[in-house]
């Protein structure tokens, strides 16, 4: 009789797998649902973010000039500046007969004139080699026809530019050859 007094209730097998289906059916349960909670709230945040036509929404802004924009634009040289006159561009080889162009940079506003010296003789005369001003950056550009008559060899382009009583100048080489 003491033993059977000492001896502790067994569990029941059949209750004891029970609760452990009970739990892990729960356990599914919850993970089921929370997977659905995270499926429906990243549907409604794409949804807000990409909009009713699926693209995603970018916040669109009006031409205001970005920091990077600002720094493009020109700044006002001082009244007393050097004025320097550099080459950017310039379309040599030619053939004559052809066009040819010339682009220099210099200081805004700067007064330029262009003289293309085809011998000692011989001074083009075209209808693009007129005096202009610099513009806002300071660049200043010219487009001519070499005359048909000029022969091959290097001839001097020479540009001086005049702002508030300084000038610079600048001398390049056009080669005109046959094609």
């Amino acid at each position: 009789m003491l033993n059977q007094m000492n001896k502790e209730p067994q569990p029941d097998k059949k209750s004891s797998k029970k609760s452990v289906a009970l739990r892990r059916s729960r356990n599914i349960g919850l993970t089921i649902v929370a997977l659905l909670l995270v499926l429906v709230i990243g549907g409604v945040a794409y949804t807000y973010l990409a909009g009713p036509s699926g693209e995603l929404a970018v916040e669109e802004t009006e031409d205001e000039p970005t920091d990077f924009q600002q720094l493009d634009k020109p700044r006002e040289p001082a009244f007393d500046a050097p004025v320097g006159v550099s080459q950017q561009a310039l379309t040599s080889p030619v053939a004559p007969g052809s066009n040819a162009s010339l682009t220099v940079r210099t200081l805004k506003d700067a007064q330029c004139t262009i003289t293309v010296k085809y011998g000692d003789d011989l001074t083009s005369e075209d209808s693009g080699l007129t005096p202009k001003v610099a513009d806002a950056y300071g660049t200043v550009g010219w487009a001519w026809t070499v005359e048909s008559s000029v022969p091959e060899g290097e001839w001097p382009v020479e540009v001086e530019c005049v702002r508030n009583d300084k000038s610079g100048a600048l001398v390049v080489d056009l080669v005109v050859k046959q094609p």
